[in-house]
Formats: structure tokens, sequence, C-alpha cells
């Protein structure tokens, strides 16, 4: 069977009466031909058993032996190795519960799965918790690499018995293409850093979905119309707008664009409603005096204002709230002939910081 590799297109064996023949004998290659088809039939399907079978088979061979069990269970299409596989299984999870209970109450309720492929360089026990450790600062944001990965299994080996280690005598050798093996058995691969990727909190969707909740519960219960149920957020705009992408010649090696590297921007503030409706804009430029602001007519109804980053910050916020928020809502109040105290609803995120969607705020506007 081990020729059966060499041998899938068996439409390509030598024709009898091909050039071959004028070499070897007809009546050899017709033989040859036949022998090579023998042994390159496909091979059998592997018999699969139950889970139930297995631990019943074990059972059984841990009572009466291996033989006696292959011939009572002969319908199972079971072979001697394999029945001694489970027998070997049954009796080590029944050792092992033995020692918590008396005999006559041991109950093996399955057996364990039989671990494939090749042991772990460290051993199972040990395997475990250098993917637990790698696991763990990859969470807190660690760069993980096959150097870290040797680190981390030298220091455990060192804490357990260093006498493992080559250069103590033992057998382990940690190097990099061992090191890599146990990434890729984590389903770990090499990725370029994002700053932009953030790790969510564990409980993040536990947390999205009460806020939601939260926000439909004040919703319903003020009854607020979506003309009044307001989003905002900032956006850095730059001042000399660009593109990294362009038509150039095929097989040009260098590519320019101009203004690609200015990084001079502004801060753009836009509000929308739950009704689709776009609030009048907020621009935030750098500066510490009105001179900076360019000599430009914008709409009467935007806000144009600075700070020394052309961040915003809070001062800016309420000037936002003060000169677009709160006249807008006075005027739907108007227009949808409510109470000048009716509440609206106003979404937005902190001004500073690196905050994260779930730390927005939503709060209920009466003035």
């Amino acid at each position: 069977m081990a020729l059966t590799k060499y041998f899938k297109r068996l439409d390509y064996l030598p024709d009898p009466e091909g050039p071959l023949a004028l070499k070897v004998p007809s009546k050899i290659i017709i033989e040859t031909n036949k022998q090579v088809r023998k042994v390159s039939k496909k091979r059998g399907e592997y018999s699969k058993h139950s889970a139930e079978d297995r631990l019943e088979i074990g059972k059984y061979a841990s009572k009466h032996g291996v033989a006696k069990a292959v011939r009572q269970f002969n319908n199972k299409d079971v072979k001697e190795s394999t029945v001694r596989d489970w027998k070997k299984l049954y009796d080590t999870e029944f050792k092992k519960m033995s020692k918590f209970a008396s005999i006559e109450d041991v109950r093996v309720e399955s057996l364990p799965e039989k671990t494939r492929g090749r042991p772990p360089l460290l051993g199972e026990k040990l395997d475990k918790y250098l993917k637990e450790i790698i696991i763990a600062m990859r969470s807190r944001g660690t760069a993980i690499g096959s150097v870290i990965v040797i680190a981390i299994a030298r220091g455990i080996l060192l804490k357990h018995d260093k006498r493992m280690l080559e250069e103590f005598g033992g057998s382990i050798t940690l190097t990099k293409s061992w090191a890599k093996n146990v990434m890729r058995r984590m389903g770990f691969s090499k990725r370029r850093a994002n700053s932009k990727a953030k790790i969510l909190p564990h409980d993040f969707d536990v947390v999205k979905e009460q806020y939601l909740i939260d926000i439909k519960s004040v919703v319903s219960m003020e009854e607020i119309p979506h003309q009044l149920i307001i989003n905002w957020d900032q956006t850095p705009l730059k001042i000399a707008p660009s593109s990294n992408w362009t038509m150039e010649k095929r097989g040009t090696k260098r590519v320019e664009i101009s203004a690609v590297d200015d990084k001079r921007q502004i801060t753009g503030v836009f509000g929308c409603t739950l009704a689709g409706d776009f609030l009048p804009i907020q621009l935030i430029f750098t500066g510490t005096t009105k001179k900076c602001l360019p000599k430009v007519d914008f709409p009467s109804d935007w806000d144009i204002t600075y700070t020394a980053s052309h961040w915003s910050n809070e001062s800016t916020m309420m000037k936002y709230m003060d000169h677009i928020i709160i006249p807008y809502v006075n005027k739907m109040r108007v227009e949808l002939k409510l109470s000048s105290q009716y509440p609206a609803l106003v979404h937005f995120q902190k001004a500073r910081g690196k905050q994260h969607p779930v730390c927005s705020r939503s709060t209920k506007l009466y003035r």
C-alpha cells in the first residue's frame, strides 16, 4: 500500500503496444500494470465508533480480556489493537476515579479522546502553561514573537525543572522553529500593528446592549420624537485634502503625490438627528486669537472657533451646545408644537482621550 501515492493517475501507466514495447516485452508490461492497479486501489473507509461503543467495549475488555471482547463485538468491526487502546483508557479512568470513591461506587461515564500527533516538546502540562501565559500577555497588548515565546518557555522550565534544558544536561532545545510551531498551533499569524484597532472589553456586548436599552427606555418614557434625538461627533479634516492613490505608468517605482505628507488639520463637529436632519457645522482651527480664523464667509448658522491644538475641548463643546444644539431644539419644539421644556436626547462622546463608544454620553436636554 506504500506505493499507492506514486500511482495516483492510472491513465499514465505504460501502453503495452506503445514505445516502451520496443524495450520491454508487452506481456511484462501487462503484468506490471496489473500489479500496480492492485496496490493502487483506494484505501477503505475507517470504521467510526461512537463514544458509547468505545466505553462499552473498553469496559468489557477490562473485565473479560481483549481477545474475548473482539469476539463479543465482532459485529462492530473492531481490531484487537483498537480494543487494547480502549481497555487502557478505561483502566486509567477507573484507577483515577477509584482514588476518590470506593470501587463499588466508581462509574466511568466516558473515555478521554486519544491525543493525536507528536506530543508537545514541554509536555502537556507545561505546554498548557505556555499557551495561557502567551494569551494573557497578548490580551494586555504585548508584542509576541519567537524570542518572547522562547523566553516564556525558558522561564517555565527554569522554575519547573531546569535539568530538562540542554544547557543543564537535558534534551530540550528551544529554537525559533519550535516557537513558530507553537504560535502556529495557537492560530497566531504575523500581523502589522494598527493603532486604530482597540481591544474590546470582555463584557462589551453586555455593556452595549444595556446602553441601547437605557436609550430606548428614555425615548419611550419621555416620548421623544426622532427630530429631537441628536447624535454628534468630532472628526479631523485636512486643510489640504489629498489622496494616497493616483494613476501612474505601469512599472514606475517612485510615485509622488503633492501634499500627501501635509499633516495640517482642523476639527469638524457634525451632528444629525434620528429623523435624518443634518445640523449646522462647527469648525475648530488652530490658534489662540481670532486672527487665526480664515477670512471666509461661512454660513451664518455655522460655529467657527479655535483652540491651541485645534482639538475639541469642554469649552468648544459648550459653544456647540449654545450656538447649534439648543437653537435647533427650540426650533423643532416650535415646529412640532411642543412645550418649551419638552425633553430632547443628545448622544455624544467625551471631548478628549481615547474613549471607546461604550463611554459615550446620552443626556436629556430640557432648556
